[in-house]
């Protein structure tokens, strides 16, 4: 890719794996130990404006990598797995709806890194996209692409409205979400429907809520949609939920 005149490349469906993300992210001028040195000039992948690599297999560091090459170049991408990066860039757009869209995991993690100081977009949805870590239901299982949407509602004062059903969300996705929530004053209207909440995940959703946690109490949040996951009145009851 180097120097080239590409300006599209479509990877999408093809099994690459997570050390093709490595690979791929090389390419785009991130090495991959931090004490590498990857030389780069004006040249490097100058035309590249736009990429789609959903329907792999990207999680972990090398979602991260990946994330973190599309990252250094802000201004150079046009999209990224559907994800109008240019219009967020920008600042010209106010509702985006990215239903279906598939952007996976590390499609996420790039849309965070434009939505952190986003000051257009108010309503995001993301309904059915695969950011969820299905099966991947232990508290030791880190979800690294909710994690970095955590991060970026710590300092985006702009959404109101985010959709998140349908994205297998389990326990430690919600946990991750729920440490960016509690800092966050502007979201008024958050669905975590159709997704596999069980008591653990209505507890970490919950504990926001508590006055006896003032310090990381959401206080904008007006709307919740928690329906259709399995949380069973038994784990509402232990959530402190009545």
């Amino acid at each position: 890719l180097y120097a080239s005149t590409l300006r599209t490349l479509n990877l999408a469906d093809n099994s690459i794996n997570e050390e093709g993300a490595f690979e791929l992210a090389e390419a785009l001028g991130v090495p991959r130990e931090p004490d590498e040195d990857v030389k780069l000039d004006g040249e490097y992948n100058a035309c590249l404006g736009c990429i789609d690599v959903r329907g792999n297999n990207f999680c972990g560091e090398g979602a991260r990598k990946l994330s973190e090459a599309l990252g250094r170049r802000k201004a150079q991408w046009e999209s990224m797995n559907c994800i109008p990066l240019q219009q967020l860039r920008l600042d010209a757009i106010s509702a985006l709806d990215l239903s279906g869209k598939c952007i996976g995991v590390e499609g996420l993690m790039v849309l965070a890194l434009w939505m952190a100081h986003n000051q257009s977009v108010i309503t995001l949805g993301l309904t059915n996209n695969q950011i969820g870590r299905k099966g991947r239901d232990s508290v030791e299982e880190r979800d690294e692409g909710m994690e970095a949407l955590a991060s970026a509602l710590t300092t985006n004062h702009r959404l109101t409205s985010l959709d998140l059903s349908d994205n297998s969300l389990a326990h430690n996705s919600v946990s991750a979400l729920a440490v960016g929530l509690a800092q966050n004053q502007s979201l008024r209207h958050l669905s975590l429907a159709h997704n596999l909440l069980r008591p653990d995940g209505a507890r970490a959703v919950a504990a926001m809520f508590k006055p006896q946690e003032a310090w990381r109490c959401n206080i904008g949040l007006t709307s919740l949609d928690l329906s259709y996951n399995q949380l069973t009145a038994r784990g509402m009851n232990m959530a402190g939920v009545e």
